[in-house]
């Protein structure tokens, strides 16, 4: 095999000008469809990241106290499919700065979830302690660092920074969380269920509403982001097929050149086919050597095109496509190129030895 990549490279040597040709449009395909493509997709990825951290995921129960909506919801939900993570919130109690009895009030929530990762706690939260985030240790006077805090109930608990703001929790700043342990039977405010994807928050709607169990259904409200997560799916779609076609246009019109550069070159090389066919080379021999010339002149070409739309991208300040989109692209091109150069592989292997070493 080795040998046959070596005469590979020595005949794409021979026809400098052709080998030459097919790189630079190969090259110019896959920068081409990188930087409108590749750019659009990274863009479409911008747009949709941005969105679902807006919370197109996200459906939120709000319950009145007297509603009967407890922790054992959270049971319930365990066997869920397509559920990202699912907390329960308690009833505010107030409290302010043990050391500064000037700050104003916070609202501290207990939560109840079996992933305190998910909103910034560590996985094994210290007990007897709350989490707060920036806004929330701005307003108790402790934006460097912990301190202590009073609540309405006469307690008094220390207070840590929380490790990140979660978006999805925006509108319960400012937030000050304390882990709790769930035993079912606690009262819960607000109940908040983050779907897997957007696609799956109007059919969990429907289970969540069902395993609610609330004993008074009026006092219960569900809001959700399916407005939000539908806005998604449009742009997603309408993005996505602009991009595929043009890059379905842009691969198949380079594969066609490359095709039709084989067939010219199978028809000038029809006697040195011919020789080798007379010197035994067996017809799967003539198409893997033909192939072979495809295949390593159209990955020069890919890794030329995505070294030039790379350093274009960099210097103007663009958003990168990412690895996943570009070596699909690579493997697509390739495909298509070895496609075509298929046919001319194949005339090539039958060509008759006796007819092309004929002397005219």
């Amino acid at each position: 095999m080795i040998a046959v990549v070596r005469e590979a490279i020595a005949s794409l040597r021979s026809q400098a000008a052709s080998t030459i040709l097919t790189f630079m449009v190969v090259a110019g395909m896959i920068a081409a469809v990188i930087l409108t493509s590749g750019r659009s997709i990274a863009a479409e990825q911008q747009v949709l990241s941005s969105i679902d951290q807006a919370g197109s995921r996200s459906i939120t129960v709000r319950a009145e106290p007297g509603s009967g909506v407890t922790t054992a919801f959270l049971n319930r939900m365990a066997s869920v499919q397509g559920v990202s993570w699912v907390g329960a919130f308690s009833q505010i109690i107030d409290g302010h700065n043990a050391d500064l009895a000037s700050a104003p009030s916070v609202p501290l929530r207990r939560l109840y979830t079996s992933d305190p990762t998910a909103v910034g706690l560590p996985e094994r939260p210290l007990e007897q302690t709350a989490y707060a985030s920036p806004s929330a240790l701005r307003l108790l006077g402790m934006p460097y660092g912990s301190g202590a805090i009073s609540l309405t109930t006469g307690e008094t608990i220390g207070v840590v920074p929380a490790a990140t703001e979660v978006q999805f929790l925006a509108d319960f700043e400012p937030l000050v969380l304390m882990p709790a342990t769930s035993t079912g039977e606690e009262h819960v405010s607000v109940v908040v269920v983050i779907a897997e994807r957007p696609g799956l928050v109007a059919p969990l709607t429907e289970v969540v509403s069902s395993l609610l169990s609330p004993d008074k259904p009026d006092k219960v409200t569900i809001t959700t982001s399916r407005a939000l997560a539908e806005l998604r799916a449009i742009i997603e779609t309408q993005l996505a097929t602009f991009s595929r076609g043009l890059v379905i246009v842009l691969v198949g019109a380079a594969s066609i050149v490359i095709g039709a550069l084989q067939a010219g070159l199978v028809t000038l090389r029809r006697k040195d086919y011919g020789r080798r066919r007379a010197l035994g080379a067996t017809r799967s021999l003539i198409v893997t050597l033909v192939l072979l010339q495809t295949l390593i002149v159209t990955l020069a070409g890919i890794a030329g095109g995505v070294g030039a739309a790379c350093a274009l991208l960099i210097a103007g300040g663009g958003s990168q496509p990412g690895w996943t989109f570009v070596g699909a692209l690579s493997l697509l091109t390739m495909t298509a190129a070895l496609l075509t150069s298929l046919v001319p592989a194949v005339l090539a292997s039958r060509r008759e030895p006796v007819r092309e070493l004929r002397i005219p």
